[in-house]
């Protein structure tokens, strides 16, 4: 995979297109992606390539790619895997400038060495890969249909990045049939060169899109920060909505730290996408769903909505999706509530939501939507129960009663597109006849029609959720500043001296010399190596003091009884180090005891743990939650990834349950969140500046009142050795 900005227009907007491996037979893929080309009413020059054919499909047949005499911008790829690189050199010797692979058989068949041969091949000659072992590509601007299945060109303006192939292409005629038009089309295969993240640059700077949808399985090693400063860009001028799936998968690796532990691949997926301000959305459904509104529909200023609907039932789920999905759901004011009242029987309802019970002819629902979009604290408007009983047959038996349905429900729907147009809040409508011929008229009109109140509500929520995203990503600090840390050579020679060693661990001293480098404050302590040398250090600290035991072998200290709190004379230190020294040996016959470490105790405060784990795919991420004993029983946790600044930590602090006993619940003093913030950073840019480390646990750090600071009283540093597995994707 290459990071190089590329020009796509060769794939989507080529001039001209070589097909290697074009036949008459119609079970070849060959045949088909010729044909697709060709019935997609593609304007270029097309060159069908094989050795024994004349012509195809009435055009010219040549032999090799250099027997075509000049150069093309794209050659498709519909030959056996192994002759594929010498294809692939062939383009490069004809000036190409992509190959669309549509092979399978290269790296998810096991065949590793065939993807770098390939991929080598590439690079020399300057040619990018779409693929291998994808679908093709679609772009409705220069009717080009590379694809192994002919897809019909309808005007559309959605760009649709897929890593699935068969999967992907089944989605793409499912948007269409349900209205969203596709612009551009990318099934990107196993992605040995060209990435998602190549893709959805291109689209984002494509004006004629308004919207991309991806289906992802898995992200590169090392892709994720490119990702996601794309994907924020992109944010900017359109929605990007993603379906994610492997939610369960599970790295390889197994995790020394807390924060190893708690931080799962999906977990880390999730916290990438919001920080790029990527929609996830948990199905396909939701993916389209989330389309058609964010395609349609104005955003709505904040998130007070109005309810309106003729079925009580349908109006109590809209209402709780609401509460669910943070939309507030207020009164109307008194004026509007007294206009409605005026049209609805007195069993009906003029709160918020306003229930006008079973209006038929829909008179009392028509008047009472212009009255709702008036209102000025309402910012948008879900109407439920929009339904056509009007169903085949009722016109023979209850004639009046199907003509007076279906004039109801037609004057209803020219109503809610002029009041779209009029007013500029967004209308979501709900009916689970939305398959009946006016409410797909409405749905086409620009007014989006779900079958369920969960998923209309949903719709709503996505154009919110999008408004937020879009608003952090303007306001993002543009940069983050690094402190100055003066021994950053020592901390280098430190890491190294492990790393030569192969030591995977370092002890607390060693990780506090290179914690305190990062300005990370943490107790001053010594190492000592009998009672007496902890005795001495003791009166030099002052106590009380704590006493950890010092061994390369342990992780988690405490397990093994390897640690003593709140030792106040000479006599309780002796006793400790004798206890502790029995204890571990008890727990571990082959430790090696390097020491005790005496360390400042702390005065008490609200303990919280700082964590680092260093993903496959994003790089460090960083965790915070409640410390302590508390960490992996509650796993209330918070995650960024690197890099994080004080106002990303302090937005982590509010995502958590345990927030109002930071902020102080109930008349507590407030914790010092600020000075947390300053570490939760300073971790972030120890994590950058030395990618040698595996996992960090600061657990936990005492947060004390404002202005009195935080402190990390003890922490532990994993390095990534090489008995380490990468977790996460595999390609």
């Amino acid at each position: 995979m290459s990071s190089e900005p590329f020009d796509l227009d060769a794939i989507f907007r080529p001039q001209s297109i070589a097909v290697v491996g074009a036949t008459r037979n119609p079970n070849k893929w060959g045949f088909q992606l010729l044909n697709s080309i060709l019935a997609g009413g593609y304007q270029g020059a097309a060159y069908p390539v094989h050795p024994h054919e004349e012509t195809l499909s009435g055009l010219k047949v040549y032999p090799s790619l250099s027997a075509i005499g000049h150069r093309v911008d794209l050659v498709v790829v519909a030959v056996p895997a192994g002759m594929v690189p010498d294809v692939v050199a062939e383009a490069g010797r004809c000036g190409a400038s992509a190959v669309l692979i549509i092979t399978s058989g290269f790296e998810e068949a096991g065949d590793r060495a065939l993807s770098k041969r390939t991929l080598a091949i590439a690079q020399e000659s300057g040619i990018r890969i779409v693929g291998p072992n994808g679908m093709g590509v679609f772009c409705l601007a220069s009717r080009l249909c590379a694809m192994m299945v002919p897809v019909p060109m309808r005007s559309g303006d959605i760009a649709f990045i897929s890593q699935s192939g068969g999967y992907g292409v089944q989605l793409f005629l499912r948007a269409q049939r349900l209205g969203l038009g596709v612009h551009s089309y990318v099934s990107s295969g196993n992605e040995m060169d060209l990435s998602c993240t190549d893709y959805l640059a291109y689209f984002g700077a494509d004006p004629d899109i308004r919207a991309v949808i991806m289906y992802i399985e898995g992200l590169h090693p090392n892709e994720g920060s490119r990702f996601i400063e794309t994907a924020r860009e992109v944010v900017r001028c359109k929605p990007v909505i993603a379906v994610k799936v492997g939610v369960t998968a599970e790295g390889a690796r197994a995790a020394s730290s807390h924060t190893g532990a708690m931080v799962g691949n999906d977990s880390v997926y999730e916290t990438a996408l919001r920080q790029a301000g990527v929609l996830r959305a948990e199905d396909a459904h939701r993916l389209f769903d989330w389309a058609k509104a964010l395609t349609r529909l104005p955003l709505p200023r904040d998130n007070r909505m109005g309810i309106l609907t003729r079925s009580g039932g349908a109006a109590v789920a809209a209402a709780d999706r609401c509460g669910l999905q943070g939309l507030e759901v207020p009164p109307l004011s008194p004026p509007a509530r007294k206009r409605i009242e005026a049209y609805i029987p007195p069993y009906a309802t003029a709160q918020n939501p306003v229930d006008v019970t079973g209006d038929i002819a829909m008179e009392s629902y028509n008047k009472s939507l212009p009255i709702m979009l008036e209102e000025e604290h309402l910012s948008g408007l879900i109407a439920v129960a929009v339904s056509n009983l009007a169903i085949p047959g009722l016109e023979e038996v209850f004639p009046h009663f199907h003509s007076t349905i279906h004039q109801g429900m037609s004057k209803t729907c020219d109503l809610l597109v002029d009041l779209l147009k009029r007013h500029g809040k967004p209308i979501v409508v709900e009916s689970v006849t939305e398959y009946q011929p006016l409410l797909q008229d409405l749905d086409a009109r620009g007014v989006p029609v779900y079958p369920t109140p969960e998923r209309t509500v949903d719709a709503m929520a996505a154009l919110l959720q999008y408004k937020h995203y879009r608003d952090r990503v303007e306001k993002r600090s543009q940069s983050v500043e690094c402190p100055v840390i003066l021994g950053h050579a020592r901390v280098r020679d430190v890491i190294e001296q492990h790393e030569r060693a192969g030591y995977s661990g370092l002890t607390q001293a060693e990780a506090q010399e290179i914690l305190e480098a990062y300005e990370i404050p943490m107790p001053t302590a010594g190492i000592s190596h009998t009672p007496a040398e902890a005795v001495a250090l003791a009166g030099e600290l002052g106590y009380p003091v704590a006493l950890k035991v010092v061994a390369r072998s342990i992780m988690h200290k405490t397990d093994v009884g390897g640690v003593a709190l709140n030792l106040r004379d000479p006599r309780a230190i002796r006793e400790a180090f004798a206890q502790i020294d029995k204890s571990v040996r008890a727990r571990e016959s082959r430790v090696d005891i390097e020491g005790m470490l005496v360390q400042a105790m702390v005065a008490p405060g609200t303990e919280v743990i700082v964590g680092m784990k260093r993903d496959v795919q994003f790089g460090p991420v960083l965790m915070i939650g409640l410390g302590g004993i508390f960490t992996e029983v509650l796993k209330d946790v918070a995650l960024r990834v690197a890099p994080v600044n004080c106002e990303d930590a302090l937005e982590m602090m509010q995502e958590l349950q345990a927030y109002p006993l930071l902020a102080g619940a109930r008349g507590g003093a407030p914790a010092d969140l600020e000075a947390l913030a300053l570490i939760v950073e300073r971790v972030s840019w120890l994590a950058l500046d030395c990618p040698q480390i595996l996992e960090l646990d600061l657990n936990p750090v005492i947060v004390h009142r404002v202005g009195q600071g935080a402190v990390a009283v003890d922490a532990l540093l994993v390095l990534n050795q090489p008995r380490f597995e990468d977790a996460g994707t595999t390609w």
